[in-house]
């Protein structure tokens, strides 16, 4: 299973310590195993190894669970989206895919606080 989370905060995040800040927070709920990064100043990735559709799903809510109190400081909302599949080997899609998948539902989600 292969899985990738996209966070999206609502309103720009205005300084660069802000979005350092929402990065740390990531970093100290994600699992060892994530890899997390930043595709823009308001856009957070999260992939996923050994994670499936449900898992992923999970893994967003934690996420943002540990993000909240560093959103609400900031006077931001988030956003979330999610792919996965059960089987990245036998896939007909790609890593790149699953982000673009994700970005996408995450642009065009509603707001989770």
């Amino acid at each position: 299973p292969l899985a990738c989370v996209v966070f999206v905060s609502g309103g720009a995040v205005a300084e660069a310590a802000d979005a350092n800040r929402l990065g740390a927070a990531l970093r100290r709920a994600g699992r060892e195993s994530d890899v997390l990064g930043r595709l823009s100043r308001d856009e957070f990735v999260v992939v996923a190894p050994g994670t499936g559709e449900a898992g992923a799903s999970r893994l967003a809510e934690r996420l943002a669970a540990a993000l909240a109190p560093d959103l609400a400081d900031l006077g931001l909302t988030l956003r979330s989206g999610v792919s996965a599949v059960e089987d990245a080997a036998a896939a007909r899609v790609d890593e790149q895919e699953l982000l673009v998948r994700a970005a996408g539902r995450a642009r065009e989600g509603p707001s989770l606080n």
